[in-house]
């Protein structure tokens, strides 16, 4: 039973990293899926908001989501932490971020995405996979 526990964790934080990174890039991979009306409303990400579209930031997250994921699968603590701080960041800063257009294909990866990481919130505090990261070298 602790296996299959441990196995479906590492599962599900590879997978969350694998779809995050496509997520990330799709703008770029699909350019040649989206019309150009389309494309245009992506453009518009941004507008009205407090803080300013800053595509460094963009990177700057992936760069934490990444190397927080890598840490939850080698069980630190500590990327516990950055997890979680990336997942309240992000539900504290959106409202200020101005308007957000997903298309279908990204609203889909959007929500999958949250319900994975709502997933690996969840073993990682509330199962016994919390246990191992408390271990020496964590």
């Amino acid at each position: 039973m602790f296996f299959e526990k441990k196995c479906s964790y590492n599962v599900l934080v590879g997978f969350s990293l694998c779809i995050y990174v496509f997520w990330f890039f799709w703008p770029y991979i699909g350019v040649n899926y989206y019309s150009s009306s389309q494309l245009d409303l992506m453009f518009l990400n941004g507008t009205g908001g407090v803080l300013p579209v800053d595509y460094y930031l963009d990177y700057l997250v992936l760069f934490f989501y990444v190397v927080s994921s890598l840490g939850l699968l080698f069980r630190k603590n500590w990327a516990r932490l950055v997890f979680v701080s990336l997942l309240l960041a992000d539900v504290i800063l959106s409202p200020l971020s101005g308007a957000m257009v997903l298309l279908g294909v990204d609203k889909v990866i959007h929500t999958v995405l949250m319900l994975i990481d709502g997933c690996i919130l969840a073993l990682t505090f509330l199962s016994s996979v919390k246990d191992e990261f408390g271990k020496k070298g964590g």
